[in-house]
């Protein structure tokens, strides 16, 4: 592999890290306004690091092959010695992304069912918004953990390797 396209790779990679924080923000900022915070310096801090974080995703993802060529620009164009694949590689991202949203979903998912089953108080409408993100990072997690060749596949597709 030569040294772009393992930065092409890394871009990518980090442009998806920046969409997952992107949805965090985005599910918090509605989480804020479905508890009546509508116009509060909170929802709105994190309405704008939601438009910077998307503005962030959309330059990494779409501005990869630019961002590749600009970083190894001054460097030669060198093999990097290593018997993995495209496939070997994006299959490891994928498992680790998944990795870091079970880490992410499951200490959260725990807490908020633990606060609903020892309260004697319901505090379910309160806490529905992050239990459906925290329910969703979990799925997605488990998704890229155990589907890591299916999407690997989709994303060579998708980039005609």
């Amino acid at each position: 592999m030569k040294t772009k396209e393992v930065t092409f790779i890394v871009c990518k990679i980090f442009a998806l890290y920046v969409l997952y924080q992107t949805i965090v923000y985005f599910s918090v900022t509605i989480s804020s306004l479905y508890s009546g915070q509508f116009l509060s310096n909170i929802v709105v801090n994190y309405f704008l690091v939601f438009i910077f974080s998307f503005g962030l995703f959309l330059f990494f993802w779409f501005g990869a092959d630019w961002l590749a060529l600009k970083i190894t620009n001054s460097r030669s164009e060198q093999d990097i010695k290593t018997n993995l694949t495209k496939d070997d590689i994006l299959n490891i991202a994928f498992r680790v992304i998944g990795m870091l949203l079970l880490v992410r979903a499951l200490p959260y998912m725990s807490r908020i069912v633990s606060l609903n089953l020892l309260q004697q108080e319901h505090t379910v409408p309160s806490l529905l918004p992050q239990f459906i993100e925290m329910f969703v990072l979990l799925v997605i997690g488990i998704s890229l953990l155990l589907g890591a060749d299916w999407f690997s596949k989709i994303i060579r597709k998708f980039r005609n390797w």
